[in-house]
């Protein structure tokens, strides 16, 4: 067994949605050592000073009423995927 994994993302899709401070969602797709899994729910909001947050999927808990994190992934893997949204947002007509 080897102490690393091949990892790789695409972003399927970037989607406009106007809903308080997020303004788009997004789907990417996970690939570890060649198991594809399918995240829903990148969230991209704008910030009050201007800039754009890009958080992975989450969801209320039922207990506590708080958000937690629907995905666990590691940071550099969340800076990279948040990169290539920024990308993407850029580039979108909208």
């Amino acid at each position: 067994m080897t102490d690393t994994s091949t990892v790789e993302f695409e972003v399927i899709s970037l989607e406009a949605c106007r809903a308080g401070a997020v303004i788009a969602s997004a789907a990417v797709m996970l690939a570890i050592d060649g198991v594809e899994i399918l995240t829903q729910g990148w969230l991209i909001r704008r910030m009050p000073a201007g800039h754009v947050e890009i958080s992975a999927p989450a969801f209320r808990c039922p207990k506590t009423g708080q958000w937690a994190a629907a995905v666990e992934v590691p940071p550099e893997l969340q800076d990279a995927v948040a990169e290539r949204i920024a990308e993407m947002l850029r580039a979108a007509p909208w």
